[in-house]
């Protein structure tokens, strides 16, 4: 398997993602500050994880997220979607 890498962030993106770091949804600004971590900072996957207290295998998920679907593949899914 590759090394899981986030692709590049557009600005707009980049801006919304630091916005969500405040965000009072506390799950929802580790997946922003886990994406922030490997995206722009260079921190490997487990490099992210442990900085926000997450499995790699989540950090990854939560890279191929963003990698899919921008902001919006980091909101937390509702039931039965």
């Amino acid at each position: 398997m590759g090394r899981t890498v986030v692709r590049q962030i557009l600005p707009t993106e980049e801006d919304e993602l630091y916005l969500l770091l405040e965000h009072s949804n506390p799950e929802l600004a580790r997946r922003a500050r886990a994406i922030l971590l490997v995206g722009r900072q260079g921190l490997s996957i487990r490099g992210a994880a442990q900085a926000v207290g997450a499995s790699p295998a989540t950090v990854r998920r939560w890279v191929r997220a963003f990698n899919a679907g921008g902001i919006g593949g980091l909101l937390p899914r509702r039931p039965g979607r």
